[in-house]
């Protein structure tokens, strides 16, 4: 069953029935996996208001999301999925932990960035707190606008999350896959950029190969829009186990 907490709407919870992993039958092929459950948790973002659908067969998706005239709206303004839950006995997996966020080559101060909730203030629905490009601070978040509109040939101005490779929740190991293969396996780890406008030279980088390890260069390029004003970069850690921390931060385009 989702919950949703009443004083913080945006926070749900899942409840894993406590027996989720004993139900189900141990692999009968004599393989090394381990045992475990899965929950399914299905999910819909929508920009106005969700609906049900009548449906014309047993595959047809029966959830719509409408605006306030009733129209359906279309894919531009609502994205259905699922995502899935294993459940092991004696594993854990720890979230990617971020600790700061460079833009340019420069670490900003903790006042410029935000990490996990703290983005929630920084979302497309919040109002932007303006930046001052005369402020020595702020300065750096400030862009020139690219009439090419986030296109390659417009300045690059790199950027990343800052993640600490030393830091241990950053190294966890994959255990179910060292169990299955009989040897040490690190998690696969990478990150997904996402902007309001502009563009990226890559929207998603590797940060660790369950192979070769640790990749330092896993930041990325943003390139300006042709319309000045705000906007919001975001940067989203995974890990293959369903790890995940985010950061964001605003920029000025001039």
């Amino acid at each position: 069953m989702i919950k949703q907490d009443p004083a913080n709407p945006e926070h749900t919870s899942v409840d894993i029935p406590r027996d989720i992993i004993s139900r189900r039958p141990p692999p009968a092929d004599g393989s090394k996996n381990p045992a475990y459950g899965l929950t399914y948790v299905f999910f819909a973002a929508c920009a106005g208001e969700l609906t049900l659908l009548p449906t014309s067969g047993d595959n047809a998706f029966p959830v719509g999301c409408k605006d306030a005239s009733g129209k359906l709206l279309g894919a531009d303004d609502f994205v259905a999925g699922y995502t899935s839950i294993y459940s092991f006995e004696g594993f854990s997996n720890h979230n990617p932990v971020i600790s700061g966020f460079q833009f340019r080559g420069n670490t900003l101060p903790a006042s410029e960035f935000c990490v996990g909730d703290d983005c929630l203030t920084r979302d497309g629905s919040a109002p932007a707190v303006d930046i001052d490009c005369q402020d020595p601070v702020q300065s750096g978040l400030c862009v020139p606008a690219c009439s090419d509109d986030g296109d390659s040939s417009c300045t690059a101005f790199p950027f990343r999350p800052t993640i600490d490779k030393n830091d241990p929740a950053n190294q966890d190991q994959d255990d179910v896959s060292a169990q299955l293969l009989g040897r040490d396996v690190g998690e696969q780890m990478w990150i997904d950029y996402y902007t309001d406008a502009g563009g990226f030279k890559s929207p998603v980088r590797l940060l660790n190969d369950a192979t070769n390890g640790w990749n330092d260069d896993y930041g990325t390029d943003f390139y300006a829009p042709k319309q000045p004003g705000l906007l919001r970069i975001w940067a989203v850690a995974h890990d293959n186990r369903g790890g995940t921390a985010w950061s964001g931060v605003t920029l000025k385009v001039q």
